[in-house]
């Protein structure tokens, strides 16, 4: 069901696993996450390697009768909510608040908005560090200067685009 809910949001083919793992219901037993992907997997239900994992067409017929349906976001802003609600603390969603406009942002400016006094703070960086692993940020360079904007993670339906449209583009 996570990688559904992962597929709604606009992540489709292969997953990775820790994405996979933070939608789940098993953020605090791993082993119970491991258990049961095993199990679908010799179902039939999902593909992997070691480090990512992928809906196969019996899965989604699976889910479907089950009465799971893979619903795609219509608007930025749900994906905005389900990636802020199923993977992020506190201070990491005060950050992505901050730069989801989808605009880059310099790091010291981030940091300065969220109440940091600099961008070398240890729970700055933690912070942004961790939303780098986690697919949402990403570091670039504009003009020699050191700048994060959220990735098309949180995009779905285009940067900058209307609400409801899917086909908008970056």
């Amino acid at each position: 069901k996570a990688i559904a809910e992962l597929e709604g949001i606009g992540l489709t083919g292969d997953i990775s696993k820790s994405l996979v793992i933070l939608f789940s219901s098993y953020k605090s037993a791993p082993s119970g996450f491991v258990k049961s992907a095993r199990t679908v997997s010799k179902k039939g239900y999902v593909s992997s390697t070691k480090t990512t994992m992928r809906l196969t067409p019996l899965g989604k017929a699976a889910l479907q009768a089950a009465g799971v349906k893979i619903v795609p976001v219509q608007e930025n802003e749900e994906a905005h909510i389900r990636i802020k609600n199923e993977l992020l603390t506190p201070i990491q969603r005060k950050l992505f608040d901050i730069i989801s406009n989808g605009k880059p942002m310099s790091r010291a400016k981030l940091a300065k908005e969220a109440g940091y006094d600099h961008e070398e703070m240890s729970g700055f960086k933690k912070a942004v560090s961790t939303m780098k692993s986690l697919g949402v940020l990403e570091y670039i360079k504009n003009g020699g200067q050191d700048m994060v904007q959220l990735t098309d993670l949180a995009f779905p339906c285009g940067r900058g685009s209307s609400a409801g449209d899917r086909s908008a583009t970056s």
